[in-house]
C-alpha cells in the first residue's frame, strides 16, 4: 500500500534534493535558502495540499504506508522523521510554467537530471500556514549524518562506475553483480537468465576480513600522509613532482597505487574530477582495473561531489541518475534500504512499480550483441564475435544482394547460399588442415617448450624475490622502527597476498563456469589467452579443454 504526500519547498531548494539524491530534513542541508521546511529542522514537513502561501514548489512523494508512518500535527500537515530517497518522487509541481522551465534549466545545467514527465504545473489554490504557528511537537534527536554520508558514497560509487563501460555497452560488465552486494535482487536476476558474472568487488561493501583497512580507507578522506602509510606497508618509494604524486611510478599491483589515485583527484585536489574521467576514458589506467577504480572513486568522493555530466572536446559522459526508467529508481531505492534499514534482499518495490505502470520493458533486438534484461532495461553485455565462415557468408551475401530485385531480404539470400558455401568451406578446411597439420604440431611442441621455460623462469624469480624479502626482514628486525601506524590493520591487510586482485576484474576459468558460456564467449576468452587457431574450434568441449590446459600451466 502506498500513500502520496507533498513536500512544500521554495523552488530554489529543489537542486539540493535532486543533486544529493536524497530528500533530507533541512538541518542536514548546507547553503539552503530559507523556506517552510526550516520550521521543523529535524523532520520533513509534509502536506496533504500541494502549495502553501509561503512556497511555490511541491515534491509529490510516495510512502509505503504499511511501514512508514507520518505524524499528523495539524489539519493539513504531517511530520516524517527520516530522510527519503529521490526514488520516491512521483511528480514535481510548480505554480507557473515560467517557474518550471527556469528551475529545470538551472538544475539541468549541472546539479542533476530531471525527466520532463515528472515536471507539472498546477493552479491548485495555496493554503495558509497559520495552523503551524505555536505548535507543540515532540523533538526528534536521532542523528542521520552517518547514514546520509554512507548513502551519498554508495550512490556515488554506482554513478561513476557507469563511466567504465565499453563503447558498445550501456552498463559495465560487473555493474549489476556489484549491485548484488547492496540488494541481491540484481544478482538473482542475472542468475535467472544464466548470466554468469563474477562479483569482483565485495571488498567495497564489507568492512571486515583481510581488506578491512583498505575498505575503511576508501570511505575516508585521504591525504598525503595516508598515501605514505600505504607506501610504507607496500615497500614503495613515492615520487613527487611539482606537488603531484607520480602515480605511473607506483607498481599497479600495490594498494598504494589506488590510494594515490584517490588522493590525487577530486575537489580541493591538484587534479579535478574531469581529469580523472578523462584519464580513465583515455586509457591512462590499466584496462582491467577501470571498473574497480571508477567504483572506488565514486565511493570515496560521494554523489554530491559530482556534476550531472562532464563534457570536454574529447568526451561527454553522464554521471548522475536520469530518473527516466524504473531501473534507476530500483538502484537508488536499493541503496537507501541497504543503508537506512539494513535490508539487502528485497525482490520488488510495489510503490515504485506503481509509478511506472505505463512503461513497458525496453527491448533491443540486435543479433550482433549478447543482451539480458534488468528491470525495464535491456543490457548489452558484449558483441558476438563472428566466425570466419559467418564473415565470408556476410560478405558474399552483400555482393549477391545487389543482383536481386529490391525488397529481397539479405537473410533470405544467406539461407539460399549457405549450404553450398559451407560445403566449399569444409573442403578448403580439410585441404588446409592436411597441408599444415605437421607444421601445426611442430609449432605446438615449440610453444609448449616456451611456456615451460617461462614458467620455470617465473618460479625462479619468485624464489629470488622471497630470498630478498627474507634478507630485508632480518635487517628490519635488528633496527629500531619508530613508526608503526595501524599495526593491527597492517597484519590483517597483508600486502603479500595479491592485494591488487581486489581491484582487478578476475576471470573464473573453472570448468563449471566455462561450460555455461556460449561458443562466442569461449572464443573471446581463447583469443585473450592467445590460443592458436582458436577460431577453428567447432565444439565447446574442445575449446574448454584447450583453455583449461593453458590455465593449468
Amino acid at each position: 500500500m502506498k500513500k502520496s504526500f507533498y513536500l512544500p519547498i521554495h523552488s530554489m531548494n529543489l537542486a539540493h534534493y535532486l543533486g544529493s539524491g536524497i530528500i533530507a530534513p533541512s538541518i542536514y542541508i548546507e547553503n539552503k535558502n530559507d523556506d517552510i521546511q526550516d520550521r521543523f529542522k529535524n523532520y520533513l514537513l509534509l502536506s496533504s495540499s500541494m502549495f502553501t502561501k509561503d512556497t511555490n514548489c511541491a515534491i509529490e512523494i510516495v510512502l509505503d504506508s504499511d511501514e512508514e508512518a507520518t505524524k499528523q500535527i495539524s489539519e493539513n500537515f504531517h511530520l516524517f522523521n527520516m530522510p527519503l530517497p529521490i526514488s520516491r518522487i512521483k511528480n514535481i509541481y510548480f505554480s507557473s510554467d515560467e517557474q518550471k522551465i527556469r528551475t529545470a534549466q538551472n538544475i539541468s545545467f549541472g546539479d542533476a537530471f530531471i525527466p520532463e514527465r515528472i515536471l507539472k504545473v498546477s493552479q491548485e489554490e495555496s493554503i495558509e500556514t497559520k495552523e503551524l504557528n505555536n505548535l507543540k511537537y515532540q523533538s526528534f534527536d536521532k542523528n542521520w549524518s552517518i547514514y546520509l554520508k554512507k548513502y551519498d558514497q554508495i550512490l556515488g560509487g554506482f554513478s561513476t562506475m557507469k563511466v567504465s563501460k565499453e563503447q558498445i555497452q550501456n552498463y559495465p560488465t560487473h555493474y549489476f553483480s556489484a549491485l548484488g552486494n547492496v540488494n541481491n535482487l540484481f544478482s538473482n536476476i542475472l542468475t535467472q537468465q544464466n548470466i554468469s558474472i563474477e562479483d569482483s568487488f565485495q571488498f567495497a561493501f564489507a568492512d571486515e576480513g583481510k581488506f578491512k583497512d583498505f575498505h575503511n580507507t576508501i570511505y575516508s578522506e585521504i591525504d598525503y600522509n595516508e598515501v605514505e602509510r600505504y607506501a610504507e606497508k607496500d615497500n614503495v618509494n613515492l615520487e613527487v613532482k611539482n606537488g603531484l604524486i607520480q602515480i605511473e611510478k607506483i607498481p599497479e599491483n600495490k594498494l598504494t597505487y589506488y590510494v594515490a589515485i584517490l588522493e590525487s583527484y577530486g575537489k580541493g585536489k591538484r587534479k579535478q574530477v574531469d581529469s580523472f574521467i578523462s584519464d580513465l576514458i583515455s586509457g591512462k589506467f590499466v584496462e582491467k582495473k577501470k571498473e574497480g577504480l571508477s567504483l572506488i572513486f565514486g565511493l570515496n568522493k560521494g554523489y554530491k561531489a559530482f556534476r550531472n555530466k562532464y563534457k570536454t572536446s574529447n568526451f561527454e559522459v553522464d554521471i548522475k541518475f536520469h530518473l527516466d526508467c524504473k531501473l534507476d529508481y530500483y538502484i537508488i531505492e536499493s541503496v537507501y534500504q541497504n543503508v537506512f534499514n539494513s535490508l539487502n534482499s528485497i525482490s520488488s518495490f510495489k510503490y515504485i512499480d506503481d509509478l511506472f505502470l505505463e512503461n513497458k520493458k525496453e527491448e533491443v533486438i540486435n543479433s550482433k550483441y549478447i543482451t539480458y534484461q534488468m528491470i525495464d532495461k535491456t543490457i548489452i553485455l558484449e558483441e558476438i564475435i563472428a566466425t570466419p565462415f559467418e564473415k565470408v557468408l556476410e560478405t558474399i551475401s552483400d555482393i549477391i544482394s545487389k543482383w536481386f530485385p529490391f525488397g529481397v531480404k539479405k537473410s533470405e539470400i544467406e539461407t539460399l547460399f549457405k549450404a553450398d558455401i559451407e560445403l566449399f568451406k569444409n573442403s578448403i578446411e580439410r585441404d588446409l588442415e592436411n597441408r599444415y597439420k605437421s607444421k601445426f604440431e611442430q609449432n605446438r611442441v615449440a610453444l609448449d617448450q616456451l611456456n615451460n621455460t617461462i614458467f620455470e623462469n617465473e618460479r625462479r624469480i619468485n624464489q629470488l624475490e622471497n630470498q630478498l624479502r627474507e634478507k630485508d626482514h632480518s635487517k628490519n628486525e635488528t633496527s629500531i622502527n619508530t613508526y608503526k601506524p595501524h599495526t593491527a590493520d597492517i597484519q590483517t591487510d597483508s600486502v603479500q597476498e595479491n592485494n591488487a586482485s581486489i581491484i582487478d576484474v578476475n576471470e573464473d576459468y573453472s570448468k563449471e563456469n566455462l561450460e555455461k558460456l556460449s561458443m562466442a564467449l569461449l572464443k573471446k576468452k581463447a583469443k585473450e589467452l592467445k590460443i592458436y587457431k582458436y577460431s577453428t574450434y567447432k565444439k565447446n568441449t574442445e575449446l574448454i579443454t584447450e583453455i583449461l590446459k593453458l590455465k593449468s600451466k
